[in-house]
């Protein structure tokens, strides 16, 4: 949760990561969030 709420994520994106139970998963979908930031794409 602590991903969710430092991070500068949408409501949205920040919704879908609190969704997430499993906590591998949801740092693969922060890094993918990161990654595509740093790229200056929006994951979808």
């Amino acid at each position: 949760m602590q991903l969710a709420s430092l991070s500068n994520r949408h409501p949205p994106e920040r919704l879908d990561l609190l969704r997430l139970r499993d906590t591998r998963e949801r740092i693969q979908r922060e890094l993918i969030y990161l990654i595509a930031e740093e790229q200056g794409c929006q994951v979808q």
